[in-house]
């Protein structure tokens, strides 16, 4: 207590206090004026169970975005708009969906809070929380006395006197809360995204909209002393969160978990398989001090390594959970960088076009040419893509170069259209050419459209009976035997398709890719 009371009270204040023979808790005490001002030390003093730890340089971070959304509120400023990535299992909907609202209510610096999450049932379990630590918490108890009010309701409570309200992501009750001479002082959104969400392109212009129109109608819209928090990991590149984040008003903080990874990667390799053949015998390590193959080399796999919270073994226990999620679920939820290197189909590789070209030179007609459709019945923003896909398959390295994609929201008309200008433009014969036959009518279509067009391509109908999913997870067997490049001057659909998989909006691309090594599987058995 001591040394935070230095820091924040003057000698001439910490004089005054020590004169006065105040209590250390009370009413009166200590700790409750100690914490007013300092909300690191509120944290720590009142809810102990959570901050254990020495406080990272993160959470002072953190705390510093409270403390100035406070200054602002009691000075009638204009409050700040903060949109913040964090990783999951960083404290974030600790310090921001209950240590700030728990504060601002006690300390009366917010006469309305709102909290927001992606559901109402989640909005209500973080207002939950704060109620438990109101009737149970007794340091708050004891220091602050009976501060629960007449509302206490799943969705709205009333502490000290100050409302918190909760909703869930386009909630239209949420549009009632202000009323004139009344405007939240803080907004706290916490996690607003979800799968369904993201990969919906309707509910995600939906929430958009709401976001928009609903939730930053709220605020002041005089003296715009409202401060906007939002928190969360960014599981997609579209998403809700994303939206927030490059809204030129909002003050985006992107950060993650693993902030320099170890350099010894094969070390880490065969860790993985270590600890992957524990697993696989039921006695996976729970703890780093269980896992044998880390305690023994830990120095060499740590080398280079640094994490955003640098708890002890902080980098084991991210790794663990590479392991076991997925790298497409580390890559958003911990690095809030998805499509990255670490997707789930493994690491896009590029090739240029002028190596493209050289090996056309080298190879001529032993260098096959692939196409692969994968077509659509309607256009239209709401459904999915047409996506014709080309490749180059080199026989000899067993090597698939994805040359060319076109893939747009078009009708079986314009899709036949364009994709035979492409096959005549190209004056080369295919050594493949394959349709999905989900819309009979298009490869019926394209083969009559070729042949009047003069193309002697053949147009083999493809009905795949397995799931989409695991087709195109096939492709990240190739990937890792670096069997698949990607030219660098390709449409980028294709690429944020392969590297936002699974939670993109669009897999439409990488499925007719998938469709093209499948049937080059059966018909060659080379790759």
């Amino acid at each position: 207590m001591v040394r935070y009371l230095r820091r924040t009270f003057t000698d001439g204040e910490f004089a005054i206090m020590a004169r006065a023979d105040l209590p250390l808790t009370g009413p009166s005490g200590i700790r409750r004026l100690l914490a007013e001002r300092d909300i690191e030390y509120f944290a720590r003093a009142y809810f102990p169970e959570y901050t254990e730890l020495a406080t990272p340089d993160i959470h002072r971070r953190m705390i510093g975005q409270i403390e100035a959304c406070r200054r602002r509120a009691l000075g009638r400023r204009p409050g700040l708009k903060l949109a913040m990535a964090i990783p999951r299992g960083h404290a974030k909907s600790f310090y921001f969906s209950m240590i700030a609202p728990i504060h601002a209510a006690l300390f009366d610096w917010s006469p309305l809070t709102v909290i927001i999450g992606n559901t109402q049932a989640a909005a209500e379990r973080l207002l939950g929380n704060i109620r438990q630590e109101i009737e149970s918490n007794e340091a708050i108890i004891e220091d602050f006395g009976d501060v629960q009010g007449d509302v206490w309701q799943g969705g709205h409570a009333v502490i000290s006197g100050n409302v918190i309200r909760a909703f869930g992501t386009g909630s239209g009750a949420i549009r009632g809360v202000s009323s004139p001479g009344q405007r939240p002082s803080l907004i706290v959104a916490d996690d607003l995204d979800d799968d369904d969400l993201v990969r919906s392109p309707t509910q995600l212009d939906a929430a958009v909209a709401w976001w928009d129109k609903a939730v930053l109608g709220l605020g002041d819209q005089v003296a715009h002393t409202t401060s906007y928090v939002v928190v969360g990991t960014i599981i997609r590149r579209t998403s809700l969160l994303q939206h927030i984040i490059d809204s030129p008003d909002f003050h985006a903080i992107v950060e993650a978990g693993v902030t320099s990874f170890a350099t010894n990667s094969q070390l880490w390799e065969s860790w993985e398989a270590a600890y992957l053949a524990q697993a696989r015998d039921g006695i996976a390590p729970a703890r780093p001090e269980d896992d044998s193959f880390y305690a023994e080399h830990r120095e060499s796999l740590l080398a280079g390594s640094a994490c955003l919270w640098p708890r002890d073994d902080a980098y084991w226990h991210l790794m663990v959970y590479r392991l076991s999620r997925g790298r497409a679920a580390f890559a958003s939820e911990i690095q809030n960088a998805p499509g990255t290197e670490d997707s789930h189909l493994g690491t896009v590789r590029r090739i240029s076009r002028a190596e493209i070209i050289a090996l056309e030179l080298k190879l001529g007609p032993e260098l096959e040419l692939l196409g692969s459709l994968d077509p659509t019945t309607k256009g239209g923003k709401n459904n999915d893509l047409s996506a014709f896909v080309e490749c180059l398959f080199d026989p000899n390295t067993k090597t698939l170069i994805v040359d060319y994609c076109d893939a747009r929201q078009r009708n079986y008309n314009a899709t036949v259209r364009d994709v035979t200008r492409r096959v005549i433009s190209r004056g080369k014969q295919y050594d493949g050419f394959w349709c999905e036959d989900n819309v009979a009518i298009v490869s019926d279509l394209l083969q009559e459209s070729l042949a009047k067009a003069g193309s002697f391509v053949v147009v083999s109908k493809v009905h795949n009976t397995t799931n989409k999913q695991q087709r195109i997870e096939s492709l990240a067997e190739y990937t890792d035997r670096r069997q698949l490049r990607f030219a660098d001057d390709l449409d980028d659909t294709i690429i944020r398709a392969y590297e936002e998989f699974p939670h993109g909006r669009f897999d439409d691309p990488i499925d007719a890719l998938a469709t093209m090594v499948l049937k080059l599987k059966e018909r060659l058995n080379l790759i």
